[in-house]
């Protein structure tokens, strides 16, 4: 059986269950194809030429912001940093792969304010950069790969990618104009991947059919934290094909976590993934289509339902769609993002519906970041008040959203302009409805159950208003093994009907600023 090719890819899950207390919870700044990822599709690093190779690389971001945020949290703001940095040696068909995030977090200001402990997911500089250790050194990678003659076997600890990153997601996909991905999902993992077609007589597509079996001890996600005290196991499988024109391929994951606080998860997830890629005879046109949708099934005591002696049925859907038209003579593209999260309509009953995508999608930089958490927070505060609700619902902090898209249908166009090989503009447009009603838990309860809106809204709307983003982006290669770059982005945000007042009065609209300093090597 022949070796697997540079462009076969080592599979590594993790799930991300976007669970709440109410419920369980493209293409790059210069347009770049990414794999599909959870189960993780990475490219393998292409076979030594010779017995023996080794390889470094990195990359140090500075980055500063200003912002404001509704509810009261007012003006915010920062100054971060993250040193990223990773090697592999390899000899022969034996290779070992390390990566780590240094002094990851704030270094001044106020920043983003602290979500509950259940929100903390490591998506975000919550914390300082030396706040504790996972802040100082936080390992991303420390794994043997041995590829051998019938397939690859991956051990150690690995990070986490599939599809479009709406389950999984490493928090290295830089596919995203705006913002950047930070933190990411990670697991100690066996892993096997094979080309079990491949000794058969047949079509050639058949050698780019690839299976994956393992099983992971979840180190760090959205979902739990190991260091932490939550345990989280998993097994996966998965089929795909991959080849020059795209991927198209489903796993299943299957997750058994026991949370610090003696609370229980078991789910099954069923994703699909689908990406291609085309370009025009005369290559002055190039197209890009992606898709990824995720089923979560199975139960959960994080929440109370009605009967505090049984657990809460999971059932939840995330689909997510991106695609690109590129003119490549004029170095612009025309991109599209659009999604859908589902959500409960009731946060108390026997079942939970709420998706969250993972916290490394990103779309937007205000609306989902920013002004959805604010909101929530607010909302969580008053229903926590002893007067209100002597009996504090078990769960509740997860109703308090930290950045993921939840519960919600989106549509986020954007346009790319590559004036040059090193300067590039962008800019989008957001806009989405809520799936359910996102009320407010106090007002709604003292209104006997009819829905009020996180800021008063009788009849709380669904509309969450438009937000506007601009970037401009400028880099130097200073050698062939480093580059230096800026980045400047901006954000305008006009909220919606969700966030009206109880006499129908519009929220204030926000904005932010924000500028990267970066060397990648």
């Amino acid at each position: 059986m022949k070796a697997l090719p540079p462009r076969a890819l080592a599979l590594s899950t993790s799930l991300v269950l976007a669970i709440t207390a109410s419920s369980a919870t493209a293409f790059g700044e210069d347009t770049e194809e990414i794999p599909f990822a959870d189960p993780l599709m990475v490219p393998l690093e292409p076979s030594a030429v010779g017995p023996f190779e080794i390889g470094l690389h990195g990359d140090l971001t500075l980055w500063a912001d200003t912002f404001e945020r509704p509810a009261d949290q007012g003006r915010g703001g920062g100054l971060y940093h993250r040193t990223r940095a990773g090697g592999f040696g390899r000899f022969h068909s034996l290779s070992l792969h390390a990566e780590a995030d240094l002094a990851a977090g704030r270094f001044a200001g106020a920043g983003i304010p602290t979500p509950p402990p259940v929100g903390d997911h490591g998506a975000r500089p919550f914390h300082p950069a030396f706040d504790a250790l996972p802040q100082s050194i936080d390992p991303r990678q420390l794994y043997l790969q041995w590829e051998s003659p019938v397939g690859q076997l991956q051990a150690g600890l690995q990070t986490s990618q599939w599809g479009l990153g709406l389950v999984a997601n490493d928090g290295a996909q830089d596919d995203y104009f705006f913002g950047m991905p930070f933190g990411g999902d990670r697991a100690l993992r066996v892993l096997f991947v094979t080309a079990p077609l491949r000794p058969a007589p047949g079509p050639d597509f058949l050698d780019d059919i690839f299976l994956v079996v393992g099983a992971d001890r979840v180190f760090r996600d959205e979902n739990a934290d190991w260091l932490a005290g939550d345990e989280a196991y998993q097994a996966i499988t998965s089929l795909f094909w991959q080849g020059d024109q795209g991927l198209l391929g489903g796993y299943a994951a299957y997750r058994d976590q026991t949370d610090r606080d003696g609370s229980t998860l078991r789910i099954l997830a069923m994703d699909l993934a689908a990406q291609g890629r085309w370009t025009t005879d005369d290559d002055i046109w190039s197209f890009s289509l992606a898709a990824e949708g995720a089923y979560l099934l199975g139960e959960t005591t994080r929440a109370d339902g009605p009967d505090l002696t049984q657990p809460i049925h999971v059932e939840a859907l995330g689909l997510a769609t991106h695609g690109e038209i590129r003119h490549n003579t004029s170095g612009i593209a025309t991109q599209l993002r659009a999604g859908f999260a589902s959500g409960d309509s009731n946060p108390r009953n026997q079942n939970l519906h709420r998706f969250r995508f993972d916290p490394n999608y990103r779309a937007g930089l205000l609306l989902f970041d920013h002004h959805i958490p604010a909101w929530t927070q607010h909302s969580v505060d008053g229903a926590a008040d002893e007067l209100t609700l002597r009996d504090t619902p078990r769960g509740i902090d997860n109703l308090v959203e930290s950045g993921s898209i939840s519960n919600a249908l989106f549509i986020h166009p954007l346009i790319l302009w590559g004036a040059t090989d090193d300067l590039t503009f962008a800019t989008g447009f957001l806009t989405g409805v809520t799936h359910r009603s996102l009320r407010d838990l106090r007002a709604t309860f003292e209104a006997g159950g009819d829905p009020v809106g996180v800021a008063g809204r009788p009849r709380a709307g669904r509309w969450l208003g438009w937000e506007a983003q601009a970037g401009v982006r400028y880099q130097y290669q200073v050698w062939n093994s480093l580059t230096l770059a800026a980045r400047a982005e901006g954000a305008f945000l006009v909220p919606g009907e969700v966030f009206e007042d109880a006499t129908f009065g519009s929220d204030a609209p926000t904005a932010l600023l924000r500028a990267y300093l970066s060397a990648h090597w």
